[in-house]
C-alpha cells in the first residue's frame, strides 16, 4: 500500500507541475508617460510626467495600478487579455497612446497576449494644447 500511495502521490506531483507550466503567462507592459506642451513661440519638446497613475482594468474585476517615476517611466506585470486604461493626476487627463492614430480621449484599450514584453506609451496633453 505504501508503494502504491507513492506513485499517486508522484503522479499528482508531475500533473500539478505540468499544468501550471501549461497555463497562460503573464505580459509585462512597460512604457513612458510624457505631455506635449505649445509654447508661445511654436511647439516645445514634450516633457516625462512623473508620478502619472495607470489604471488597467481587466474584464473581470481584475484591475492594476503602475505609477510613473521621475523620468515618466512605469512597468507592470497584467494577465493575458483586453484591458481598459485610464490615467489620473491632479486634473482630468486626455491622452493619446503612441503610435495610435485615435484622437486624445480619457481612455484607451489595449489588449495583452500571452508572454508578450508590450510597450505602451502616453502622451499626455495640456490645457493650453487644447485650446
Amino acid at each position: 500500500m505504501g508503494d502504491m500511495l507513492r506513485r499517486l502521490v508522484l503522479v499528482l506531483v508531475v500533473g500539478l507541475l505540468l499544468g501550471t507550466c501549461s497555463g497562460p503567462s503573464n505580459t509585462r507592459v512597460s512604457g513612458m508617460v510624457t505631455i506635449g506642451l505649445t509654447c508661445p513661440l511654436g511647439n516645445c519638446p514634450d516633457r516625462p510626467m512623473p508620478g502619472i497613475k495607470i489604471i488597467f482594468a481587466g474584464a473581470s474585476t481584475h484591475m492594476a495600478t503602475a505609477i510613473t517615476d521621475s523620468a515618466g517611466a512605469y512597468a507592470i506585470t497584467l494577465a493575458p487579455g483586453a484591458h481598459n486604461v485610464m490615467l489620473t493626476g491632479p486634473t482630468a487627463l486626455l491622452f493619446e497612446v503612441s503610435g495610435s492614430s485615435a484622437p486624445p480621449s480619457e481612455s484607451a484599450k489595449i489588449h495583452a497576449n500571452s508572454g508578450q514584453d508590450l510597450r505602451v506609451s502616453f502622451r499626455l496633453f495640456s490645457a493650453e494644447a487644447r485650446l
